[in-house]
């Protein structure tokens, strides 16, 4: 499953002094677009990776690893206490 997210971000921004001509970068807010995708793996259960869509490309990946806790976990007895 492919998910496509807009929000804001700091980034930065090329300008150029017109006096000097010297070129450099200033720190902006923007809108930046987020590619999610959403796949279930068999040892990890559901997880999805994070993709930008301008530099630098910072993936993240995430998995919650219940399932693979569950697995772990299978055998032992437990009481579930609830605080």
């Amino acid at each position: 499953m492919l998910d496509r997210v807009q929000g804001g971000r700091r980034r930065p921004k090329a300008g150029v002094n017109k006096r000097t001509h010297e070129t450099f970068l200033k720190p902006t807010t923007g809108k930046c677009l987020h590619y999610y995708f959403y796949f279930i793996d068999e040892e990890l259960g559901l997880c999805y990776l994070r993709v930008p869509t301008w530099c630098p490309f910072r993936l993240q990946f995430y998995f919650n690893g219940h399932s693979w806790l569950a697995r772990q976990l299978d055998g032992i007895k437990l009481l579930a206490i609830s605080l």
